[in-house]
């Protein structure tokens, strides 16, 4: 037996990581001095942050906060309070091969919040999360190259190969002190909110990269306790940095992306008075991942005019990105009012639960699961929560490269809550949501080449004595499987019988010449 083909070094992009696991939060928390006593929970919301993430092998350990937060009625039951509290959250999570320079992203979904006030002081939390990872490295494979032996035939295909050329990150902290409206009265007490970050543009340069986003921060306070009354504060704040990115340059493949680390709000004096501005403080991670592409030959099937060959198969994962979308969308959604009588809704705000994202027909095709979350006051003045699970729908243009196809892609899609304005007709809610919407689209391709190739010498082919044969061929078969049986070249059978497609659409007689 002899190794026919040389071995080539060919670098493709391989998952070091792509896990989930499932963590469990819960605890006891007692109330701070100065809240009030708990009569009524109205909703618990957990926002999780990620600081930090270390690769040790092939294990990833993801520390980070979840950050409580409970509203909740006093005995009064007009004016909502909050409570705030932490809890660490540790956890980790197995990759298929060790590596220690990927640059892992990670997110933390909540699954499921049970809240309930044991005593007047204490309140139990329960909390299902969902942790998940994917990191990709550049692997290097050893597959055949061509021969010189010109009586080695082999059919081939041609991809797009993807390697990371650079994956970096950097935290900025962003600072601001955000005014109140000049309609909006002083401030006595936050009551806690939302706060996103979203990348909006991305450009590389000679050895940089420009960052370009906004933070979305969404309030609620009250200016006086005991009369429950209670404000909404939005504010877009932008942030940009400069990334060192060695090798980088414009028409690379990227993807930026942005995770909170930390976030505070408190109440400063202002330009009208003490309590009337926002002091925010947000600390960012923004995370680069750039490609660099290429095109290679891989070998799908091979045969010997003279001798067997036998052929060791291998699978391979080619993963390549092959586009971007960022942009804001507007949707309008109707919501079913609580049946009670309202005297005014005190706050509306949208949660994003899951995203599903698909290419079809063009379009990046994104299906969001949300919770409408209602703050109302009844005509009696008591304070009561709602919420509404509903489905919204991102449909955006998004082409695809000629040589894709759409059942190769897979779209990573995520969608934030840029903006909330509602209005009461009726029975009904009437939303207008400003969603920003970032999506990389990826051609994923296992495929089967050939790894290996061993010639028998001496299980040489008998000779043929005649120049030509008849091959009675019928229809779908393949000129390079019928060249194969015959021990020939597919271009001479082409040229000798002057086909021009590899696949027979009808029957015929054709002559083989012998090779």
């Amino acid at each position: 037996m002899e190794q026919l083909l040389q071995k080539q070094s060919m670098t493709l992009m391989n998952a070091v990581l792509d896990a989930t696991q499932d963590y469990v939060l819960g605890g006891d928390f007692i109330l701070p001095e100065y809240c009030p006593d708990v009569a009524v929970v109205l909703k618990c919301l957990i926002k999780p942050y990620v600081q930090s993430r270390r690769f040790n092998g092939n294990v990833l350990t993801v520390d980070g906060t979840a950050v409580v937060r409970v509203l909740y009625l006093d005995e009064e039951r007009r004016c909502v309070r909050e409570a705030e509290f932490s809890q660490p959250i540790n956890c980790s999570l197995h990759g298929q091969n060790e590596c220690d320079r990927a640059l892992p992203i990670v997110d933390v979904a909540v699954d499921y919040v049970n809240c309930r006030a044991v005593s007047p002081r204490r309140i139990e939390v329960r909390s299902g999360l969902t942790v998940s990872a994917r990191a990709y490295a550049a692997q290097t494979a050893e597959l055949p190259a061509r021969s010189a032996d010109e009586r080695l035939f082999t059919k081939g295909v041609q991809k797009t190969v993807a390697t990371p050329l650079v994956e970096t990150e950097k935290i900025v902290t962003v600072n601001e002190l955000l005014d109140f409206d000049s309609a909006l009265p002083a401030a006595e007490q936050l009551l806690g909110g939302d706060c996103t970050a979203v990348v909006n543009d991305c450009k590389l340069l000679n050895d940089k990269a420009i960052v370009k986003g906004q933070i979305y921060l969404h309030q609620l306070y009250t200016d006086d306790c005991t009369a429950g009354s209670t404000y909404v504060l939005d504010y877009t704040v932008p942030f940009s940095l400069i990334m060192d990115v060695d090798g980088a340059c414009d028409g690379l493949l990227h993807a930026a992306s942005v995770a909170l680390l930390s976030d505070t709000e408190e109440c400063v004096g202002g330009s009208r008075g003490p309590n009337t501005a926002l002091e925010f403080t947000a600390k960012l991670l923004v995370q680069l991942h750039v490609y660099q592409t290429t095109q290679a030959n891989f070998i799908l099937d091979a045969y010997h005019a003279d001798y067997p060959v036998t052929l060791g198969k291998q699978e391979i994962s080619l993963r390549s990105p092959v586009g971007a979308l960022r942009q804001s969308v507007s949707l309008q959604k109707s919501v079913a009012l609580p049946e009670t009588e309202l005297k005014e809704i005190v706050d509306t705000w949208v949660l994003p639960q899951t995203v599903v994202g698909r290419q079809e027909n063009g379009h990046a095709q994104i299906d969001v699961q949300v919770i409408v979350c209602m703050l109302v006051r009844d005509a009696e003045g008591t304070v009561a929560y709602f919420e509404r699970p509903e489905e919204l729908r991102v449909d955006c243009p998004m082409a695809l490269p000629t040589a894709v196809n759409e059942s190769d892609c897979e779209l990573n899609a995520f969608v934030a809550v840029q903006d909330v304005n509602y209005a009461a007709l009726g029975d009904k809610l009437e939303l207008r949501l400003t969603l920003s919407v970032s999506a990389t689209l990826w051609e994923c391709v296992k495929q089967c080449v050939v790894g290996d190739i061993t010639l028998h010498p001496d299980e040489a082919y008998p000779s043929d004595r005649a120049a030509m044969r008849l091959y009675y061929a019928q229809p779908g078969e393949s000129v390079w499987n019928i060249a194969r049986a015959c021990h020939t070249s597919v271009d001479a059978v082409c040229e000798e019988n002057e086909l021009g497609e590899d696949i027979l659409v009808k029957k015929a007689v054709l002559l083989i010449p012998t090779c």
